[in-house]
């Protein structure tokens, strides 16, 4: 039965350190009671964005791959080229599995790239990427976030009417047509 009682626990670990690199890793975990499946629009998803603005696997088009569970690395360099923008280089690893046990090292998906950000008060408020990995081609990528504005002025960002989160994907088509995946 798809649907019922389930569980979802989620552990993002972020290095401490504000220096550069800053490396990141996300756990979720899935589990459905006796006779009952996780929905498959609540399962964890992979490449691109997803609609919590998570980032992960940037050169796959956005919910490439969504299973249960999810693991996923990545370790980002950024510098602050001129005020308020900054350059940044990635590489995110990553494989959803419908058993935590699947979750291992073995046959991680990748992404490389780099980008610039554009940053107010400390925090990014947009973001411009191009990955490539995975050989389906390269994404072009783009993400804000006006709520990181606030730590600017609230009043500025509601001046210009911007709220929430907004997400571009596919600016850059990839090279291959997408696929729909249940288990990277």
């Amino acid at each position: 039965m798809i649907g019922g009682a389930f569980w979802n626990t989620s552990l993002l670990a972020t290095s401490g350190s504000h220096e550069p690199p800053q490396c990141e890793a996300n756990l979720i975990i899935s589990a459905a009671a006796a006779h009952s499946a996780v929905p498959f629009y609540l399962q964890p998803t992979l490449g691109g964005g997803d609609i919590h603005n998570e980032n992960w696997l940037r050169s796959y088009t956005n919910y490439r791959f969504r299973a249960p569970n999810m693991v996923a690395y990545g370790v980002t360099y950024e510098r602050r080229l001129i005020d308020p923008f900054g350059f940044f280089i990635f590489a995110q690893w990553g494989k959803v599995g419908l058993d935590v046990g699947e979750l291992d090292f073995d046959r991680l998906k990748r992404s490389i790239g780099f980008g610039i950000a554009l940053r107010l008060g400390g925090r990014a408020v947009a973001e411009f990427s191009f990955a490539w990995g995975g050989g389906e081609g390269t994404q072009t990528y783009s993400t804000g976030n006006t709520n990181n504005a606030i730590g600017f002025g609230a009043r500025a960002a509601g001046t210009v009417g911007l709220r929430g989160v907004f997400l571009e994907e596919g600016l850059g088509q990839s090279s291959r047509t997408p696929k729909t995946a249940i288990a990277g």
